[in-house]
């Protein structure tokens, strides 16, 4: 479980002056409030692909007023779960 992995930009020349290049700062950014799954290859490469992150959701479950009964949840797993029989459960 990690934050999304780092947007690849490609190496641009800072001499551009075309209208809409990548210098412009229009670009969205990446929220860093994100939280998952992410998917490794034994070399400790990312997998490619819509495999290599998976988005999940971190949040406190249970009675507020009775700290007892507050339980952490995470949704990750799940999602990450469904992604895997998505494309690799036999039919």
């Amino acid at each position: 479980m990690n934050h999304p992995p780092a947007p690849e930009y490609p190496e641009i020349d800072s001499n551009q002056t075309r209208p809409g290049s990548l210098l412009d700062g229009d670009d969205p950014y990446v929220s860093s409030r994100d939280y998952g799954v992410r998917l490794y290859t034994p070399a400790f490469k990312l997998v490619p692909g819509k495999l290599q992150f998976t988005n999940g959701t971190l949040y406190r479950k249970g009675n507020m007023f009775s700290p007892k009964d507050l339980k952490w949840h995470f949704t990750g797993a799940k999602r990450f779960h469904q992604k895997l029989t998505k494309y690799y459960a036999e039919p």
